[in-house]
């Protein structure tokens, strides 16, 4: 299993290959959603406050896959399965593309060729992804295991969307969580997530 930064969202087409702004690679988020998960792993006491200070030096890409192997062995297994599948939704764009009645035939190769050039990039995009949801629900676990009421971090972008993703995760699940995110600009700008009614 290998994780490792790509870059934004491809835009291919027959005219060439471009990046979407903002559609960022999930991997600038694993190493601050890891850091949540190792602050809020551990033995709890009712009515008890507990703080972290999140570890500010880089994860190597082995740490952070060993720090999410120790909640789910079999992530290895899970994840190629969901990379096969992913594998089958680019053989359906080609395919699309191959049945395209507006392109002509020098058209369609070279999106062909286009598809098949970032074809890596996306796969390995796509395990980012993968693996960021995977620790964004360990971390929604966490939380019903341990009725956690409340996060609080530095207020970062990387943070706030961390926090909106498991706000997500947390409200889509069977049994509806209701939170709320809230920015608080006391001595330091600090982002909380609270969860109402877990």
């Amino acid at each position: 299993m290998k994780i490792e930064y790509c870059g934004p969202k491809p835009i291919i087409t027959h005219h060439g290959i471009s990046f979407k702004e903002g559609k960022e690679d999930k991997y600038t988020y694993l190493k601050l959603s890891l850091q949540i998960l190792k602050a809020i792993n551990h033995e709890y006491n009712s009515n008890k406050t507990y703080s972290y200070f999140i570890d500010t030096r880089d994860l190597s890409d082995n740490e952070m896959i060993d720090m999410i192997m120790k909640f789910h062995p079999d992530i290895e297994t899970v994840l190629e399965q969901e990379v096969q599948s992913y594998k089958k939704y680019i053989q359906n764009e080609e395919d699309n593309v191959k049945n395209h009645s507006i392109l002509n035939q020098e058209e369609k190769n070279i999106f062909l060729s286009n598809l098949k050039i970032m074809e890596l990039y996306k796969i390995q995009r796509m395990k980012n992804k993968l693996f960021y949801n995977h620790i964004i629900e360990t971390i929604k676990e966490e939380i019903f295991e341990h009725k956690i009421k409340e996060l609080t971090a530095p207020f970062t972008e990387k943070s706030w969307h961390v926090f909106q993703t498991i706000q997500g995760e947390l409200s889509s699940s069977k049994t509806s969580i209701t939170t709320d995110l809230k920015v608080n600009d006391g001595e330091t700008l600090t982002v909380k997530l609270i969860i109402n009614n877990i």
